[in-house]
């Protein structure tokens, strides 16, 4: 045997002789072919003079020494192995794909390749890779389309010093990723990047950050060319960049026991915004969040919606700040700035920055309404809103006694009006509704207390808030400067002018304002071995009609000082603080402030402190005292962690009083541990509020909390976490109490050669619900994915359709329970030594999604369709078991059971249960014949809450047999017979459906340069009963009578780089009469 593989081995090797190229800045060289023998590897100069390298010969990497800083020509020789050798062992068998997986990717040919040309392609070592395509999309029905695209990747040199690299692209991708992880890929991300030792110019997508003094801090992801340099004592940037998206910053107050979804909106309250991806950032209580189920937050940026998870409980004065950019569909930002600073030779530096952003009407001023140009022109900065009604005697909407009604009918005299109605939560009279055929329509509830709807639900009005283009720019000078070794000036001038309406000229006398800051400081000066003391004194003022581009102060600022968000008026702050730090023990921190704003003035207090000691291994205090007036605010904070080692009993401590508001108390105590493999915290906590009245304070809520946190992994495999939070609160002067629980856990196993895997996630929270409504919209036959069955009322799930879905909010709001279960078990007896049923695989799905009141785990079979504490309650189980021997027998079988209880519509709720049983087996007849036989049987029934002609049911079964045959290698076909059989009943009426049918496919190689794959099928469905049409549910969605269908796709690969792409689609049945689709791509790859 070790005679024949040398002997096949020596039979692969060739020999090959490349002349390269290399610039002096390339330290490694990717040759044109791996597996190389290195016993024959040479590398020498033009002058054949040997080179030092290092050869890594499975990959074919040459590694070269950096000392070499000039160009260089190199010639290489090498013999080489012309295949692959194999990358698995064992028998083949175990290769083998499942059952009806023959005809798919994972088991096409291998195709090999090697580039004709090594990487290093050309004396400047510039390196591009990419595709372009066009493609035309042609149908009678839907007419023609053309499409194409251009992605390229380009790296290299562009000199000695100069390098580029990039991404780029025409194809605008609108896939927003989820929210849900630290981080996102950016798969549109395009740029073009030029570096030098001097400069680096971007060009693109870029991430534009200036960090200046107090007034001059932006953070923004935008669209343009941005330039940073440094020459000698001088370093600057400039960015011209259009934004994609607005800022926006928006602090609130959280609400006991929602969690979530809050809702973020644009500058001028609108909630049908788009949050720019990645954008987001969040603060809880002044400490920064991280994004990610497994963090502490959640972003939906398609719907603007922000969930806290359960490791942060959420209080009605918990303090939210967050900051995120925004799509505007009205406007594009552009942004210009530049930044100039020079060193003073170590002793400190000077900076000049400007920066303006400007709004440019995506429509262009000459398509704008004329009557819209002279209101921004006349109105200057006030608020401007039209109303939405045009009369039209086919409007949906009446105009009765001030009041829009609902009309369709036209069965009301009066003027009708076509109504565009939108979110306006100050004073707003209308609801959003939904009719029973799916009508969206908003009705007057002005009659009702409105502030009490405005609690739970959305409110609409008839008119429209205008959005002025906005102009904004500074002009910062900053300068710092070291006068010695324990005195440090810096100074600050910012002018700032903001043009609340660019088309406007009206009211622009007062668009300038002016800040300024003065501080001195001085750090670590030495008051003995091991002390140190530090201090600070700042001023700083800004008149009302200043404006920062983005935020210039702390996110608690307003929360330390305890003031509302303040708006446009004069500040002014005067700071004196002092830091005494003892080394490896801790410091303490004091100062005195005195802030003005308007003509009020407040006085405040701060001392805090944090040290260590063996054994006390953390302390921290904080006390804030402001004075105002007559009237002092109080805070004072404290925590510890106690005892070396693994065991720390833990205490935190929380007071804060207002003297003629409210005061509460905070107390809480628990244990951590932290090992190596375990790490856990149990805390249990107390908090008093109380009201403050002139006699004395009321208590008026008590609470009770409880948290445990617990992370356990060993090297066996196991990796466990559970987050888990339990409130009580007792109302003392409403009755509103609170009871629930919060947890978030998983469990997960996995090892490589264990034959179980298992992972169990479990999460459990408490949040606003808001109900929802589907809206299908028409775009034609063979672009959407539902049509219309007229027979249910219903919109069905069809590939040839001609609507979408999209879901809009109703406004109705109310608290509910939201448990997320989700399990996955797989056991592979395989793997398992001397086991009777190695041949067997088993695996479990188990999905359990319930969002409502009174949840327990005893509402999982619940299916009452009645019961309105329910908003969804959605199951599906599965068990699956598959079979594989030594002689290809393959044998899946499986049984799923699928419940959805959805109560989302306002219209009412709907019961959709299914369940199946089916096994598909593949018999092998000979080395390239197979027998398939595939059975299932099932049972799938509808109930409606609001429309009985909705109610169906279908039970019955399904067969497909047939022969699965290899030709050849290149040549492959699977065909059957099908059978279907349902019965049940829709609209009072009874039924039965057969189907008889048949289906081929065939599959043909061409080579390794491309491949030919169709799918025929040609069915007959016969039904009996007093039915005139089967529901969707029976055999599988077949039309009644004849239906044909063709799916064809081709791929061919001309000189690899060069393709063909072909689809063909054709159906004929009674919903679609002769309906052909072609789809065909040219590709080029480089």
């Amino acid at each position: 045997m070790f005679a024949a593989l040398s002997s096949y081995l020596a039979g692969q090797i060739l020999s090959v002789i490349d002349t390269i190229h290399v610039p002096a800045t390339t330290t490694e060289i990717q040759l044109r072919h791996n597996l190389i023998i290195d016993s024959t590897f040479i590398v020498n100069g033009l002058d054949n003079v040997p080179f030092d390298y290092v050869l890594d010969a499975a990959q074919g990497v040459v590694s070269l020494p950096s000392s070499k800083k000039e160009p260089r020509t190199l010639v290489v020789r090498y013999n080489h192995f012309s295949d692959l050798l194999p990358l698995r062992v064992g028998p083949k068998w175990l290769q083998l794909p499942l059952v009806d997986s023959l005809i798919y990717k994972n088991n096409l040919p291998i195709e090999t390749s090697s580039s004709s040309t090594p990487i290093i392609q050309n004396t400047d070592a510039l390196f591009t890779a990419g595709t372009v395509y066009r493609t035309a999309s042609v149908s009678p029905i839907t007419g023609s389309e053309f499409t194409g695209g251009l992605r390229m990747q380009i790296q290299g040199n562009l000199g000695p010093d100069l390098q580029i690299s990039g991404v780029l692209s025409d194809q605008n991708l609108p896939i927003q990723p989820e929210g849900n992880t630290k981080t996102l890929d950016e798969i549109d991300k395009v740029y073009l990047q030029v570096n030098h030792d001097n400069f680096l110019v971007t060009a693109g997508d870029i991430d534009v950050s200036y960090s200046s003094g107090k007034f001059m801090n932006i953070n923004r992801k935008m669209i343009g060319l941005n330039n940073n340099f440094k020459y000698k004592e001088w370093s600057g940037s400039a960015v011209f960049a259009g934004s994609k998206g607005k800022l926006n910053q928006v602090e609130f107050k959280g609400v006991d026991g929602k969690q979530g979804p809050y809702k973020l909106t644009s500058g001028d309250g609108n909630r049908d915004i788009i949050i720019l991806a990645g954008s987001e950032r969040v603060w809880l209580n002044g400490m920064r969040m991280v994004r990610g189920e497994n963090n502490d937050y959640t972003v939906d940026y398609a719907i603007g919606e922000l969930t806290f998870m359960p490791r942060h409980l959420i209080y009605f004065d918990s303090d939210i700040y967050v900051e995120y950019q925004y799509s505007d569909a009205q406007y594009n930002r552009s942004v210009l700035g530049t930044s100039m600073k020079r060193n003073l030779r170590n002793k400190g530096n000077i900076q000049l920055n400007w920066l303006r952003e400007f709004d440019q009407a995506l429509a262009g001023e000459d398509q704008i309404d004329s009557e819209i140009i002279n209101l921004f022109n006349n109105v200057g900065d006030k608020d401007v809103q039209i109303s939405g009604a045009t009369q039209d005697t086919s409007g949906a909407y009446v105009f009765v006694d001030s009041i829009y009604v609902f009309d369709p009918a036209d069965t009301i005299l009066g003027n009708h009006f076509n109504v565009a109605f939108t979110y306006d939560g100050f004073s707003g009279e209308y609801v959003r509704k939904v009719t029973i055929n799916g009508t969206v329509y908003y009705e007057w509830m002005g009659n009702n207390d409105l502030d009490q709807m405005r609690q739970t639900m959305d409110l609409y009005s008839p008119l429209r808030k205008l959005v002025k283009p906005e102009s904004q720019q500074m002009v910062q000078v900053v300068s710092y400067h070291q006068l010695n070794d324990w005195v440090n000036l810096s100074l600050e001038l910012a002018i700032s002018d903001h043009d609340q309406n660019s088309y406007s000229s009206v009211d622009d006398a007062d668009n300038q304002g002016i800040g300024h800051e003065v501080e001195l400081s001085g750090q670590k000066i030495p008051l003995g071995e091991k002390i140190f003391f530090g201090y600070q004194v700042s001023d700083w003022s800004r008149t009302g009609r200043f404006h920062t581009l983005q935020r210039d102060r702390s996110v608690n600022f307003n929360q330390d000082w305890n003031i509302p968000v303040s708006g446009q008026e004069r500040e002014r702050l005067r700071n004196v603080g002092a830091t005494l730090t003892i080394d490896s023990l801790g410091a303490v921190n004091g100062s005195f402030s005195q802030y003005e704003i308007g003509s009020a003035l407040r006085k405040r207090i701060l001392m805090d402190f944090h040290g260590t000691t063996a054994l006390v291994p953390s302390i921290t205090g904080n006390f804030n005292q402001i004075q105002y007036g007559n009237d002092h605010f109080n805070q004072i904070d404290f925590a510890a962690r106690l005892l070396p080692g693994k065991i720390h009993p833990v205490i935190n401590y929380s007071f804060e009083l207002s003297e003629k508001a409210n005061q509460f108390e905070h107390f809480t105590s628990g244990v951590e541990y932290g090992g190596e493999k375990l790490q856990t915290i149990v805390t249990i906590g107390r908090r008093e509020d109380h009201l403050n009245t002139d006699e004395a304070p009321v208590l008026s809520s008590r609470g009770y909390f409880g948290e445990f946190d617990l992370h356990f992994q060993t090297h066996k495999g196991w990796n466990q976490s559970l987050i888990y939070r339990k409130r009580i609160k007792t109302q003392m002067l409403e009755e509103k109490d609170l009871d629930y629980d919060l947890a978030q856990a998983r469990i997960f196993f996995r090892k490589p050669y264990h034959p179980l895997r298992l992972d169990v996630k479990i999460k459990l929270e408490e949040t606003l619900t808001e109900n929802r409504a589907t809206v299908y919209d028409s775009v034609g036959i063979g672009l959407g994915t539902y049509r219309y069955d007229p027979q249910f009322e219903e919109y069905v799930s069809d590939p040839n359709g001609a609507y979408i879905a999209y879901t809009i909010l109703t406004g109705s709001r109310k608290p509910t329970t939201q448990f997320e279960g989700i399990q996955r078990l797989e056991y592979d007896f395989g793997k398992r030594l001397n086991s009777k049923f190695k041949d067997i695989k088993y695996r479990l799905d188990w999905l359990w999604d319930f969002n409502g009141q009174n949840f327990s785990v005893n509402r999982y079979g619940e299916d009452d369709l009645n019961e309105s504490t329910i908003i969804r309650s959605r199951s599906k189980l599965r068990h699956e078991w598959d079979y594989v021997n030594r002689t290809g027998r393959q044998i899946r079988t499986w049984w799923l059971g699928e419940k959805d209880l959805n109560n989302l519509d306002s219209r009412g709720a709907d019961l959709r249960m299914n369940t199946e049983l089916a096994v598909d087996w593949l018999e092998p007849i000979s080395a390239n014949t197979h027998a398939v036989v595939k059975l299932n049987q099932h049972d799938a029934n509808v109930e409606s809450g609001f429309s009985h002609s909705r109610d169906r049911s279908a039970q019955g079964t399904w067969a497909e047999i047939g022969i699965k045959k290899r030709f050849s290698s290149l040549w492959q076909t699977e065909a059957l017979l099908q059978n279907g059989y349902d019965a049940g009943h829709h609209q009072m009426s009874n039924y039965s459906a057969a189907l008889r049918g048949i289906r081929l496919d065939i599959l043909h190689f061409f080579s390794s340069k491309g491949r030919l794959q169709g799918r025929f099928e040609w069915a007959t469905v016969g039904l009996d009963g007093a039915a005139a049409f089967p529901p969707p549910e029976a055999v599988r969605g077949h039309a009644l009578g004849d239906t044909r269908k063709v799916n064809v796709q081709g791929h061919i690969l001309l000189r690899q780089n060069f393709s063909i792409n072909v689809t063909i689609n054709y159906i004929s049945d009674i919903r679609y009469d002769n309906f052909i689709n072609i789809t065909g791509e040219i590709r080029a790859y480089f």
